[in-house]
């Protein structure tokens, strides 16, 4: 004996429901010589941009204040603007958890 879902419940149920796994959110960034510079135009890259343009830092001290902050190196890729647009010699995907809301 087989049970059979319609096929109007079956569609309904899966449109309703929302992802409930780890939501995480993204960041890209250049790395430069002796730094790193967050790409994305938003509040959080200008704070941080702001926080490690006003001292003397390495790369190494920058992905360390990324990481006290959650955030994660998931790969980098060559940078194709470098030589062109910039002096940036790679760019990093980092991700970190969205807090959930519960």
């Amino acid at each position: 004996m087989s049970l059979e879902i319609p096929k109007e419940t079956e569609s309904q149920n899966t449109e309703n429901q929302e992802w409930q796994g780890q939501k995480w959110e993204y960041l890209a960034a250049s790395v430069f010589p002796n730094r790193i510079h967050i790409d994305s135009p938003n509040l959080l890259a200008k704070e941080y941009n702001e926080k490690v343009g006003k001292k003397k830092t390495s790369v190494a001290d920058d992905l360390n204040i990324l990481g006290s902050d959650g955030w994660e190196v998931i790969t980098w890729v060559d940078d194709p603007r470098r030589g062109l647009l910039t002096d940036s010699t790679f760019l990093l995907i980092l991700k970190r958890p969205v807090p959930s809301s519960e």
